[in-house]
C-alpha cells in the first residue's frame, strides 16, 4: 500500500514526495499511532498531545460540509489524517481547488501505510511539514491573485496544533480585511492617482533625498489627528524643536490651529478633501513631505514642499527616495521616520477608533462626530469599549506587520486607542527629549529630468499603441518599458473584473473558447484605453 501511494505521490505531488524522503523539520510534542474500530480494523490515526488523545480518521462527513459556501473557489482544509473528509470534499466539489494542510509529516507517513490515497493524491494539493510563515505566504499569493474568487479555511484538526492554527487564522482575518480595503481603494482612486502624479510632477518642488538619515539617533514622533490628541497638545507644545515630529495630514491643521510647530508635515491624499484643499494657502514654514499622487490644490501650500515617492507610485520622475505605502498617511510617516534614522519612534493621536464617538481632535474643519452604525466594537488600551472600522483595523495590522518585519523601536503613546502588538503602551512623560532638531538643506527637483522621462514614456506608449491596434495583441517586449508599468497598474483592476465576468459566463453555460475570446478582446480594449489616457496625461 505504502509503495503504491508513494509512486502516485512522485507522479502527482512530487514536492511532497521529495519532502517525504527527508527527515521532518517540524517537530511537535505529540505521539502518533494507529487506531482501530470495533472490528479491529485500522481506520484512523490517533494523536496523543500531553494526556489527550485525538482521533484523526472517519467522521460524520455530511454534517461538517453543510455550511460550505458553494461559491468558494478554493477550500483549504487544516488537517489531513486518513483523508476521509478530503475524499468527501473532492467527491462533492470536483470543480474546486482543494488544499490539505498537514503540519506533521509523521501523520501522512502513517496514513499512507494503511489507506489507499489515490483519490486524495490526484484530487487535491497537499502541503505538508511547512512552517506557519510559508503557509501564510502561499495563502497570501492566492488571496492577492487576480483570479481569486473566495478562499475558505476549514479547521478540521486544529486542536492537534492549536498554536499553529491560531497564528494562521488570526493572520488570515487580517489579510482578508487589508486586501479588501486595498482593492476598493485602488478601484476608486487609480484615475486620480495618475492625473495628480502627471500634473504634480511638472510643478517645482524640493528633492527628498536629504531626508534619508537626516536625524539618525534622534527620537521621532508621528502625530495623528485622533480625538485623544486633545489631551496631549500642551505636552506637544513644550516639545517643539526637541523631537522630530511629523504631523500626519489632518494633524497638520490641528497643530497649526493650536500654534504648535511640527518638524515636518506629510500628505498623500489624492482627493481635494475640501473645496479649498487641505493645505491650500496654509501659512506655515513647515516642510510638507508629499508623494506625487497628492491632490493638486494641496500643493498650493505656501511653505516648502519636499517630494518623496511611495513604493506603489510607478511614475518615476527622478531618483526620489522611496518609502513604504500603507492604508493611511500615518503608516507612511512611520517609515519616513525610520528611514530618517529616528529611534525610538513614538505614536501620538493614533486612536484608530472613534474615541468618545469622535473622529478627530478639535481644531480641524472636518466633521468630528461619528456617523452611522456599521462599526466594530473593540477594547482600547485603557480597557474601555470603543468603536472602530475596517480601515482603522487595516492601519493597525500594517503597523503590527511592519514592526515584526522591520523591527524598529516604536512606542504607542496615544492616550486612548487600539492596542498595537509590538508597540508597547507608554506615557510621553517617560521619554527624555534634550537634543536640538535641525532640518536638512533641500535641493530642487531636476525639472529637465522630469521632462526627459515624460518624453521617453510618450514615445514608448505611441510605439505600443501602434503595435496593439495593428495586431490586436500585446508585444511582450513592451513589458520592459518604464511606461508599461504604468499601463499595467492603471488597467489591472478592470482586467481583473473582466476575468471574473469571463469565468461567470462559463459557469452559466457559455462555451469556454467563446467566453475567453470575449475576454481577450475586452482586455485589448482596456489596454488601449489606458494607453490613450496616459498619453493624454503626458501632454
Amino acid at each position: 500500500m505504502y509503495e503504491r501511494n508513494m509512486k502516485l505521490m512522485s507522479e502527482f505531488q512530487n514536492p511532497v514526495f521529495r519532502k517525504m524522503q527527508e527527515p521532518a523539520h517540524i517537530e511537535y510534542p505529540c505521539q502518533v499511532m494507529f487506531g482501530v474500530n470495533e472490528n479491529q480494523m485500522i481506520d484512523n490515526v490517533v494523536v496523543k498531545v500531553d494526556d489527550q488523545f485525538m482521533a484523526v480518521g472517519v467522521t460524520d462527513n455530511e454534517a461538517w460540509m453543510q455550511n460550505i459556501n458553494p461559491a468558494m473557489h478554493t477550500i483549504i482544509v487544516f488537517g489531513l489524517g486518513l483523508g476521509y473528509h478530503i475524499e468527501s470534499l473532492i467527491q462533492k466539489y470536483p470543480d474546486k481547488k482543494i488544499i490539505a494542510v498537514e503540519p506533521d509529516i509523521r501523520i501522512l507517513n502513517h496514513a499512507m501505510q494503511v489507506k489507499d490515497f489515490e483519490n486524495i493524491i490526484k484530487g487535491c494539493e497537499i502541503w505538508v511539514d511547512e512552517s506557519v510563515d510559508l503557509v501564510r505566504s502561499r495563502i497570501y499569493e492566492m488571496i492577492t491573485h487576480p483570479l481569486a474568487r473566495g478562499i475558505l479555511l476549514i479547521p478540521f484538526y486544529a486542536g492537534v496544533y492549536q498554536d499553529y492554527f491560531n497564528e494562521l487564522i488570526g493572520w488570515m482575518k487580517k489579510s482578508m480585511n487589508d486586501w479588501a480595503v486595498m482593492v476598493n481603494t485602488k478601484r476608486c482612486l487609480v484615475d486620480k492617482w495618475y492625473v495628480n502624479r502627471f500634473v504634480n510632477a511638472k510643478r517645482p518642488s524640493l528633492h527628498g533625498k536629504s531626508l534619508i538619515d537626516a536625524h539618525r539617533g534622534l527620537p521621532g514622533m508621528v502625530v495623528g489627528a485622533g480625538p485623544s490628541l486633545a489631551g496631549q497638545l500642551e505636552k506637544l507644545r513644550s516639545l517643539q524643536g526637541k523631537v522630530v515630529t511629523i504631523a500626519a495630514s489632518t494633524a497638520m491643521e490641528i497643530l497649526h490651529t493650536h500654534e504648535i510647530r511640527p518638524t515636518y508635515a506629510i500628505a498623500i491624499d489624492q482627493d481635494p478633501i475640501t473645496s479649498g484643499g487641505l493645505h491650500e494657502h496654509l501659512d506655515s514654514d513647515v516642510p510638507l513631505i508629499f508623494d506625487g499622487q497628492i491632490a493638486q490644490n494641496s500643493l498650493e501650500y505656501k511653505g516648502p514642499k519636499v517630494q518623496m515617492r511611495l513604493n506603489v507610485n510607478q511614475y518615476i520622475t527622478s531618483d526620489l527616495p522611496v518609502f513604504e505605502s500603507g492604508p493611511s498617511v500615518a503608516n507612511v510617516s512611520v517609515d519616513v521616520l525610520h528611514k530618517m534614522g529616528c529611534n525610538p519612534i513614538i505614536l501620538v493621536g493614533m486612536d484608530l477608533s472613534y474615541t468618545d464617538n469622535k473622529l478627530y481632535c478639535g481644531g480641524t474643519q472636518f466633521n468630528q462626530d461619528i456617523v452611522g452604525t456599521q462599526y466594530i466594537k473593540m477594547t482600547n488600551n485603557k480597557g474601555e469599549e470603543c468603536l472602530t472600522e475596517p480601515s482603522f483595523i487595516s492601519m493597525r495590522n500594517w503597523l503590527e506587520e511592519y514592526v515584526a518585519r522591520v523591527k524598529p523601536e516604536i512606542y504607542n503613546c496615544t492616550e486612548r486607542g487600539l492596542i498595537i502588538q509590538g508597540c508597547p503602551n507608554r506615557s510621553l512623560d517617560e521619554f527624555v527629549f534634550d537634543r536640538e532638531i535641525v532640518t536638512p538643506e533641500f535641493e530642487p527637483v531636476d525639472m529637465a529630468g522630469v521632462e526627459k522621462i515624460n518624453s521617453d514614456m510618450t514615445a514608448e506608449l505611441l510605439e505600443a499603441k501602434t503595435f496593439i491596434e495593428t495586431n490586436r495583441a500585446v508585444n511582450p517586449a513592451f513589458q520592459k518599458f518604464r511606461s508599461w508599468i504604468l499601463v499595467d497598474e492603471y488597467v489591472q483592476t478592470n482586467i481583473y473584473l473582466a476575468e471574473i465576468r469571463c469565468e461567470s459566463r462559463i459557469r452559466e453555460g457559455m462555451d469556454k473558447r467563446e467566453s475567453v475570446k470575449i475576454f481577450q478582446d475586452r482586455r485589448i480594449e482596456l489596454i488601449l484605453e489606458a494607453v490613450n489616457r496616459l498619453l493624454e496625461l503626458l501632454k
